[in-house]
């Protein structure tokens, strides 16, 4: 887990298929367990529609991929997922 880059205030990135943010956090909050959390704030990603959340790798593997009912985001509400890895 070497590598990590986070920052809160980063542009979302399109590469023609996905749209991708860098990590808000990551902790480590009990042994083995890492903890990644991403947010997308009230005045990003409006009037996109999203129905998946992913972790990507530095070399662009896709290790870890959520799908949900969709949500229609926009600027009345900020969005925040946390995913948990055991190591």
């Amino acid at each position: 887990l070497e590598n990590l880059y986070v920052g809160g205030e980063n542009e979302i990135q399109y590469d023609g298929v996905n749209y991708k943010k860098l990590l808000s956090s990551v902790d480590w909050p009990s042994p083995f367990i890492v903890r990644f959390e991403a947010i997308l704030g009230t005045e990003e990603a409006n009037g996109l529609l999203i129905r998946e959340a992913g972790l990507w790798t530095d070399n662009g593997t896709l290790f870890a991929r959520k799908c949900f009912p969709a949500v229609s985001k926009s600027d009345s509400f900020a969005l925040s997922w946390l995913w948990r890895v055991r190591t």
